[in-house]
Order: structure tokens, then sequence, then C-alpha cells
């Protein structure tokens, strides 16, 4: 064979080589593309499942709201079932749920960051052991979701985050709670438990001893009752009651301060938020449902809903 044929030999055996190799390519590129399709497909479709898992979830929670409101006989009895009701839907026979979690929050168990007074935020932040920084970290809260750029005495406004890759004040009200980790002096405190975006007066019933402390007018000793008083699983039917429990000072500065303590807390929920989560496992979509629900006599009523994951 001459060495013109071994070469033209040669390049056909690499000309079949390459196009073996291009066909493989393509059909691997083929695959590829349909698992992603199938997968997303899938992904889809768990999600899809997902997402109606927690919405029925979410509707068993409302129809036992329903449920234990339609068995109070009166609606003084129904008064005393909305202030506990994650009470009553646990018990009810509509739960547990094997295919999601239902939480039930009242609206108030922590306190509305966006509604606060600054007097407020000192005085829970006072109640978290925070006194010597408490006017500081209440003025940063109030800079960050006021209007203005004009910094409060102890404050901190564009200029204080200026260059540390931060974040700049919103300057509108908290669009969600997690954003308080951005301001300043709030980093790494942990204030998932007392602060929110939720609207809603501080309930009575279901703040816990911080937030209850938020509350002016209310002493240390009116927040050891109040706590005293749940304990026993005794309920508070109205505010100025626990005057007659209080020693002198403490009940006299609940009536000095009574017009604000009406305006900001109270002994029936505004609301109660439900939460369903469904899904979450290998490979699983989870799907996060909440919705607000308020107490119309003896039902209650859907007034928000909203996908958070």
């Amino acid at each position: 064979m001459t060495e013109r044929a071994r070469l033209r030999r040669g390049f056909a055996l690499l000309a079949v080589l390459l196009v073996m190799v291009t066909a493989s390519l393509l059909g691997l590129a083929a695959a590829l593309t349909g698992r992603i399709a199938f997968d997303a497909a899938g992904n889809r479709v768990t999600a899809e499942r997902a997402a109606w898992r927690a919405r029925g979830c979410a509707e068993r929670a409302v129809a036992a709201a329903d449920a234990a409101l339609e068995a109070a006989r009166t609606l003084d009895a129904a008064e005393i079932v909305w202030r506990t009701l994650d009470a009553h839907v646990a018990r009810s026979p509509l739960f547990p749920v094997a295919s999601c979690a239902v939480a039930l929050e009242a609206a108030g168990s922590r306190l509305d960051v966006n509604a606060a007074t600054d007097e407020q935020l000192r005085r829970l932040f006072d109640a978290l052991g925070h006194r010597g920084d408490a006017e500081a970290m209440a003025d940063a809260i109030v800079d960050w979701r006021d209007e203005d750029e004009l910094p409060r005495p102890m404050g901190a406004e564009r200029d204080a985050y200026d260059g540390r890759r931060q974040l700049l004040p919103r300057n509108a009200p908290f669009a969600d709670a997690r954003e308080l980790r951005q301001v300043r002096g709030l980093a790494l405190l942990d204030l998932a438990g007392v602060l929110d975006v939720e609207p809603g007066r501080i309930s009575v019933h279901n703040a816990p001893a911080p937030v209850l402390g938020a509350v002016p007018g209310f002493t240390e000793e009116t927040v050891r009752l109040i706590l005293q008083l749940r304990d026993d699983e005794r309920t508070i039917r109205e505010i100025p009651a626990l005057a007659g429990m209080l020693s002198t000072a403490s009940a006299n500065e609940l009536m000095a301060r009574y017009q604000d303590v009406a305006r900001m807390a109270t002994v029936d929920p505004d609301g109660w938020i439900v939460r369903a989560t469904a899904g979450g496992g290998y490979r699983e979509a989870r799907a996060v449902l909440e919705w607000r629900i308020v107490r119309t006599g003896r039902r209650v009523t859907i007034v928000r809903q909203r996908s958070l994951a």
C-alpha cells in the first residue's frame, strides 16, 4: 500500500471516529435535555401537590376553628375559645395530619415592628436585658423605617451604613422581620420570637413576657400576674380587672396609662395566623401557606391568604 493510500485510509478512519464522537455527544445532549425537561415537569407536579396538601390542611384548621366556636353555647363562651384557639384546634379530631404540619399563632403574640412606638421598643429591649442599649436599638429601628434621612439622637441613617456592604435603611415599613438583622446593633440578636411585621395589638393571653413588658402601664408585677393567670388557665376578661390583683403602685401605673394600654393591648386577639406546611422530603417540593383569620360571632372569616414558599 502506498504512502498516499495509507494517509487516505487514516483520514477516513479519523472522519469516522469524529462522526461517532459527534453523534455520541449529540445523543448525550439530547438525553440531558430530556432529563432536565423531565425533572422540571416532575418538580412542577410535586410543587402543585405540596401546595394542594398545604391548602387542605389550612382548610382543616379553619374547619376546626369554626367547630370550636360553634360548640360554644354563648358569645361569651366563644370569646374564651377565641383566646386559646390554637389549643382547641390542636385537640380537634381533624388533626394530626401526616401529610403536613399546621401551626396557629395569635396576631399580637409578637410586637409589630412597623406600628411600635419608640417607648414600646425601648421597653421591649429593656425586658430583653439590653437596658443600656435599648434607646440606641429603638432609635435605629425607627430611623430604618421612617421616611426622612435625619438620624435620631442615638439612631442611624444612610451615612452610618455606607461602606459596610450592608443594605441601606429602607425609609419605609419593614417588609419582613428578617430585615431586622440589617439594622445597626441588631445583627447578632435573635428577635424572631418578639418582633414581627404582622399587624395586631399585643394579645394579653398569648404574648411572651418581654412583649407584654413593652406595653406602657404594665409593670414587671403586672406581667408576672398575667403569666400566672395563664398558667392557672384563668381567663382575663378585661384588663382593668387586673388592678384589683396588683399592688397599689402597679395598679396606679396601669390605670394612669390605661388609654395607652387599651390602644396597644387586647384580651381578644385581633386575628389568628394559620400556617400550613407540606412537603420537604427528598426531592419533594415544599409549600407553605399562610392565612389570617378573624372572628365574626361564632364563625371565622379568612381575610388574607399568601404563599411563603
